[in-house]
């Protein structure tokens, strides 16, 4: 279980960088406020059609909340203006948040800075040295769109070149190092799947894909990873896209692995219809590529609105699901539901403002659901190791007690097998010692012969008895009977076997009625069940399943004990239950079937087996049935 241990480390690494980075959520407020300047007020002009010089009367704009200008139905572009004072130090203009498809910087007439983008991302990062400012200068900002926004939505910052640069760099650092984090993890998660069964690969392989979606998105949201790596832009976009596709299904997914389909498979067939949806998406995207955006406005709205509205919706429903679980006394529930719940929380009320402020909002709350979201995946993962630990102890033990029994029985039942004879055997010659004490006592002379003859024969009288009582022990006719019921029989021995079964690459099975009843000795009816049960998940080749299923059939009982392990020829079969015959195992005695045999005999039962080659073997178990079971029925 290293794999396990070493991926939650990974993730709470990545939780703690986070909480780390906490400090910098809003990197570029902080730095040397005597040296770097916010500027939030600047002169602005909007133009209908796109011109390199501004016209027009110029209004005076004093933004006091962070929020897009809204763009007039027929303006394509903005020109903003602002004067900086005179200054003997090199300085950089630093814009964190800048909405265009073009952008132009001049200072004082000359172009400073540029950038124009073919693909649908507009919010722009910039970084740009301005010229000397001895004598102070105008700074003139066009950014052209054809979306509908444009403009800063927030303000500015003027300062010397290197503060101005860490101020970046403290910006850049969050959203790079957290999604870089979530990677990583997610790779190695991918890496550690080929070590799990394939019945866990389920869960492990939508929480790597939900890990990875998260991180990809972070990178790919930032507006630094634009602004260092422009050419490749539409690619990062497109990415974005492709995680939140792939995240929501897998979303989805998880929560039906650990808590299940849900009344009338609910979240079962909305998994299939958000899997179909995501498949109609990468469709309108790829697409949207080929006509290099002709329909992006249809694509933006089945990709944002529509896709936004079912995030809506889905994000409460599995909160609310999982409280109800969490009612019901699920603790797994619980952890998840604090999670989720505050994922669900931040993400469905930072898209509601998001609407309410006709798209012209940022969204950077959702980051921190993700991580407590995660975080509570991280806890639940590890109280579910904590707990199977456990559990394996407690059946590792169980099972010692059991395979104690098991080869004291066997020992026991080859004894009981060959008792009859020996006692045949040693009472024949017993009995024809005795017959020839008693003649030679009746021509014994000798008082004292005669006497010692006589002790002879109370000596072998002796030893027949004790033969004759060492038989009866070994018969067991005297054991224990109880109540039966089969099912929670069934189940205890599934439990104690279902870790070993998993670790050998098997699986148990159980498909039995709730109300069939038997009598016979708990711990030797237990024994057979072990027996055949080992005995099937010994002819499996690598993975494979045991069904242990049980029904009333006329006044009996019927249990059967499946595998689809390699099976058997009927010559093989004929000879089941002989002593000292294994069917293909190497370290057998036989001894083991032998005494199931007779311990299903114990309790006026049948054993009989059917098999073929490839395909499996399967015991029939036939006892009757209590009198209750015919009055359940």
């Amino acid at each position: 279980m290293n794999f396990w241990i070493f991926s939650t480390r990974l993730c709470m690494v990545t939780v703690i960088l986070f909480v780390m980075l906490m400090p910098v959520m809003h990197a570029e407020q902080a730095g040397d406020q005597s040296s770097v300047r916010y500027i939030n007020n600047w002169l602005q002009r909007w133009q209908t059609q796109s011109q390199d010089t501004p016209g027009g009367q110029w209004t005076s704009v004093r933004l006091s909340e962070e929020r897009a200008p809204e763009l007039p139905s027929d303006a394509k572009s903005v020109w903003i203006r602002f004067d900086l004072p005179p200054s003997s130090e090199e300085e950089s203009l630093f814009i964190p948040n800048l909405y265009a498809k073009e952008v132009s910087i001049t200072m004082n007439g000359t172009l400073v800075y540029h950038s124009s983008r073919s693909y649908s991302y507009d919010k722009y990062r910039i970084v740009t040295a301005l010229p000397d400012l001895s004598n102070g200068g105008e700074v003139m900002i066009h950014a052209e769109t054809d979306r509908d926004r444009a403009g800063l939505s927030k303000g500015f910052y003027v300062g010397p070149h290197e503060s101005i640069e860490q101020m970046n760099a403290r910006a850049n650092i969050r959203d790079i190092v957290l999604g870089g984090g979530f990677i990583f993890v997610s790779l190695v998660m991918y890496a550690c799947m080929w070590f799990l069964k394939r019945n866990q690969w389920g869960p492990w392989l939508s929480l790597s894909t939900m890990i990875l979606s998260i991180g990809v998105m972070m990178i790919t949201y930032a507006p630094s990873i634009y602004m260092y790596f422009n050419s490749f832009g539409e690619w990062f976009y497109q990415m974005f896209d492709t995680s939140l596709v792939f995240f929501l299904p897998a979303l989805t997914y998880f929560f039906e692995q650990i808590f299940g389909p849900g009344k009338y498979r609910f979240f079962t067939r909305f998994r299939k219809a958000q899997i179909a949806y995501s498949l109609f998406l990468c469709a309108a995207l790829v697409t949207n590529i080929l006509t290099d955006g002709q329909y992006f406005s249809i694509y933006y709205f089945f990709a944002v609105t529509v896709l936004g509205i079912i995030m809506i919706i889905q994000f409460p429903l599995i909160l609310i699901a999982t409280i109800v679980y969490a009612k019901r006394g699920n603790k797994d529930a619980g952890i998840l539901a604090a999670g989720i719940g505050a994922f669900a929380v931040i993400g469905t009320g930072e898209l509601i403002w998001f609407y309410m402020q006709e798209k012209a909002y940022d969204l950077y709350l959702w980051k921190l659901g993700i991580v407590l979201f995660i975080g509570s995946l991280i806890i639940l993962l590890g109280r579910r190791m904590a707990d199977n630990h456990k559990k394996v102890i407690q059946y590792s033990k169980e099972l010692h007690e059991y395979i104690g029994k098991m080869q004291h029985s066997e020992k026991i039942g080859a004894i009981h097998e060959l008792a009859p004879s020996i006692a045949q055997e040693v009472n024949e010659p017993l009995g024809k010692t005795k017959e020839l004490l008693l003649q030679i006592a009746g021509r014994a002379e000798q008082a004292r012969e005669s006497g010692h003859i006589k002790l002879a024969i109370e000596e072998l009288e002796r030893a027949s008895s004790i033969l004759s009582n060492y038989f009866n022990l070994m018969d067991g006719s005297e054991a224990e009977s109880s109540h039966l019921h089969i099912r929670e029989e069934l189940e205890q021995v599934s439990d104690i076997v279902q870790p070993f079964a998993m670790l050998q690459g098997g699986f148990i099975e159980l498909d039995a009625a709730d109300n069939l009843y038997g009598y016979g000795n708990r711990d030797q009816f237990r024994q057979s069940l072990l027996n055949l049960i080992k005995n099937g998940l010994e002819a499996l080749d690598g993975e494979g399943r045991i069904r242990l299923s049980a029904y009333l059939e006329l006044d009996s009982i019927v249990i059967l004990v499946a595998d689809n392990g390699r099976g058997m020829d009927e010559q093989s079969l004929n000879r089941l239950g002989n002593p000292y015959f294994t069917a293909g195992k190497a370290n057998g005695t036989g001894l083991g079937l032998m005494t199931t045999f007779q311990l299903i005999e114990r309790m006026n039962g049948t054993l009989s087996f059917t098999s073929t080659i490839g395909e499996g073997t399967t015991a029939w178990i036939r006892i009757p049935a209590a009198a209750d079971s015919k009055a359940a029925q």
